[in-house]
Order: structure tokens, then C-alpha cells, then sequence
């Protein structure tokens, strides 16, 4: 009798783990699914992008997916319509290293400099308030992996055409180290402007035009990439990562 019971017993362990292994590889086979990766992304973006901008719209279409035995991977091209997050237009990083460079040397710039911080200042003014008050449209591609049950990883395309993990391309903003980074640009480029400006003030005063240090911001001044630009009908004409 005590055999019989231990072969039961064993049948029903063993049909307990069998059932076990069907109800996991059906739970693989649903949380591979391509409901299931833009939900996952979805989550994703609303984390990572939702305490900077106002999401308005997320749109999914999926370009391929692979699914095999163990592993399930998607390629997702993803459409956000959003705005930036931003109250006081002052308070933004770039804005406030300016609004820092002027208090530290603003009584000793020459009128060429001057004229170029005022043209920079506008510049990053006007196209954060086309950022904050018109849709802008993102475009990315996602690869959403499932390379077991229970987990996954999300990766994002670089501009190479490759995918590397998301969570390592999307750092939070330190605007603190922002302001002062932009700052320190500030006080390398800005003695460019006083040297052309001195040149060619020292020649004729007539021929200084000040639009030209815009060549100055763009060359020398890194952080000009860091941000979103708009041209005059609010269309993006550039994207930050």
C-alpha cells in the first residue's frame, strides 16, 4: 500500500509540474504579444518622458517582430505628439546661464558682445515658447525584447541605425549641471565675439554686424544641439536625445 501511495503521489507531483510548464509557456506566449510590448512602452515613456513634457498622443505601429521557442522580440516605431513642460520660460538652464554670464560680466562686454548674448537669448526664447505652446512630433524606434518569461528589456535606435538599452540613453536631466555646463560655453565663446568685435571695431565700427556671432553660438557653443528648435510656422527643425 505505502508503494502505491508513493507512485500516486509522485504521478500527481509530476502532473502538477508538468501542468506548471504548460501554464508558463502559455503565459510566455501572452506577454510576447504585441498588445503586451506597447503597453510595456507605453509605461516606459510615460515615466522617462512624463515629468518633462505633456503628452498628448502615443502612437504604435510595429515593423516586425520575431518570435521563437524562448525569446520574442518587436520593432516598434513609435509617434509622440507632445509639448515641453516649462511655467516660467526664466527658470529653464540655458536661460538662467545667461541671465548668470550677465550678472558676472555684464558691465565689462563690449556692445558686439552684448548684441550677440541678446541674439542668443532670443533665439533659445522664442523657439522654447514655440516648444512649450506648439504639438511636436517625435519619431523613435523601439526594439522591445522578451528574452525569457518574466522579463524583458526595452532599447532604443541610435543614430547608426543600431539599438542600445534605453534606460542608458535616457538619463535624467541634471539641470543644475546643465545651467552651469552652458555657462562654462558661455565663458569660452563669448572671447571670441570680444576678439572679432575688437578687430573689427578697430578697423570701422560701420562694418560690424552683429548677426554674424550667430557662426560664434553654433561653433563654439556645444549645448546649442542639447534642445528642440522650431522654425517660424512650429515645425521642429531639430531634436534633442
Amino acid at each position: 500500500m505505502k508503494i502505491k501511495k508513493m507512485i500516486i503521489v509522485m504521478f500527481i507531483v509530476v502532473g502538477f509540474l508538468l501542468s506548471l510548464s504548460i501554464v508558463f509557456g502559455l503565459r510566455q506566449k501572452v506577454n510576447a504579444s504585441e498588445d503586451y510590448a506597447e503597453n510595456i512602452l507605453r509605461e516606459w515613456i510615460e515615466s522617462h518622458f512624463g515629468s518633462n513634457y505633456n503628452l498628448k498622443q502615443i502612437t504604435f505601429t510595429t515593423e516586425s517582430k520575431e518570435i521563437g521557442e524562448n525569446e520574442t522580440c518587436f520593432i516598434i516605431h513609435t509617434q509622440i505628439l507632445h509639448t515641453l513642460k516649462l511655467s516660467d520660460i526664466n527658470t529653464h538652464p540655458v536661460i538662467a546661464a545667461i541671465n548668470a554670464y550677465r550678472e558676472l560680466y555684464g558691465d565689462a562686454l563690449s556692445q558686439g558682445s552684448k548684441a550677440f548674448i541678446e541674439k542668443l537669448e532670443k533665439q533659445y526664447r522664442d523657439n522654447l515658447l514655440c516648444y512649450c505652446n506648439e504639438d511636436q512630433e517625435l519619431n523613435i524606434r523601439f526594439k522591445v525584447y522578451f528574452p525569457k518569461v518574466g522579463s524583458f528589456g526595452i532599447y532604443i535606435e541610435d543614430p547608426f541605425g543600431g539599438f542600445i538599452e534605453a534606460n542608458e540613453y535616457f538619463k535624467p536631466i541634471d539641470s543644475k549641471k546643465l545651467e552651469n555646463d552652458f555657462l562654462k560655453s558661455l565663458q569660452s565663446t563669448v572671447p571670441f565675439i570680444e576678439k572679432h568685435y575688437n578687430q573689427i571695431e578697430s578697423k570701422s565700427s560701420s562694418m560690424y554686424n552683429p548677426s554674424s556671432a550667430v557662426y560664434y553660438a553654433n561653433k563654439y557653443t556645444s549645448e546649442t544641439s542639447l534642445w528642440h528648435w522650431c522654425t517660424e510656422n512650429g515645425k521642429q527643425t531639430g531634436l534633442s536625445r
